[in-house]
């Protein structure tokens, strides 16, 4: 035991389990349906001042769009975070562990302490 913390990385949770990979496939879509609609909208005007206008809207509806990826990844996150939690949990009172620590934010841990991989295993 570690004294009663498990590490986990998170990244891979995303990464490589298939709430995650299913998650990442349909931000793909979702962007690239954006991206083909901001420059459809881009590419409108035939004059200089419809140039512009277009533009800008283009501009107003990128920032719209990556703010609503930006809201959907978080959402993946979370949902991919719900699941592992349960095997978290599992893990934890099998290990006799009381904290789980993010891998990212860990300065150094012990390999052993790093549950990662019992953790995408359970997740299917």
């Amino acid at each position: 035991m570690h004294a009663g913390i498990v590490v986990v990385d998170t990244a891979r949770l995303l990464d490589e389990t298939s709430a995650g990979k299913a998650g990442a496939k349909r931000l793909e879509v979702a962007f690239a349906e954006k991206r083909a609609a901001f420059e459809k909208l881009r590419d409108k005007g035939s004059s200089p001042q419809g140039q512009q206008k277009a533009k800008e809207a283009a501009a107003a509806f990128e920032r719209e769009a990556l703010e609503s990826l930006e809201a959907e990844r978080a959402q993946l996150r979370e949902g991919v975070m719900q699941a592992a939690r349960a095997a978290l949990h599992t893990i934890m009172a099998d290990r006799g562990a009381a904290v789980v620590v993010d891998a990212r934010v860990a300065v150094a841990f012990d390999p052993a302490a790093d549950v990662t991989d019992a953790v995408i295993k359970a997740m299917g």
